[in-house]
């Protein structure tokens, strides 16, 4: 699989680069995606900078049935370029940073996602309580989460331009 600058999503031969499937209009031309992450037969991506005009957020892509959908931070790009990273039940989950943030107004920034896997609706997120001493000194979140499984439930790690890590439990990451 491959993304084009229009923003289409292309499946090649890797042998002789062929397209073997018509491609999916994934993303919006000119954006700047982050990895792409294959799982359960979907595609996953991640934008940020608002490259080309378009939203931050996270992407994702069906290979059964071509939909797509997406979650845009209404803030801050999502960061970590891994992209985004999948729990084992499915929630995809990353980083958002450089932007504003008001949860109540669905703004987003030095704070890590959960979202549902294939529609992207936000399951929930966590924002360090220092996020306003971050933020004036530019030390957000910016590594994609690395999820792993302990005792029957998935942790995250993750970390900030601060040299932080956060360690979270992926049964309440606190939002």
């Amino acid at each position: 699989y491959t993304l084009s600058s229009d923003g289409q999503l292309h499946r090649l031969n890797i042998t002789n680069g062929e397209e073997v499937a018509p491609p999916i209009k994934f993303l919006p031309p000119n954006g700047k995606p982050y990895s792409l992450n294959l799982v359960d037969n979907v595609v996953y991506t991640t934008t940020g900078q608002r490259c080309g005009g378009n939203p931050n957020g996270v992407w994702a892509a069906s290979l059964s049935d071509r939909s797509v959908a997406s979650w845009h931070s209404n803030g801050g790009g999502v960061w970590g370029l891994a992209g985004a990273a999948m729990g084992t039940d499915g929630t995809v989950y990353a980083a958002v940073a450089d932007g504003p943030w008001d949860p109540a107004k669905d703004i987003y920034s030095d704070t890590v996602i959960a979202l549902t896997p294939k529609d992207l609706k936000l399951k929930d997120w966590y924002t360090p309580s220092n996020r306003e001493w971050i933020t004036k000194r530019d030390l957000d979140m910016n590594v994609t989460p690395v999820v792993f499984p302990y005792k029957g439930r998935d942790l995250l790690v993750t970390s900030g331009k601060e040299g932080r890590f956060f360690l979270l439990d992926s049964k309440s990451l606190g939002g």
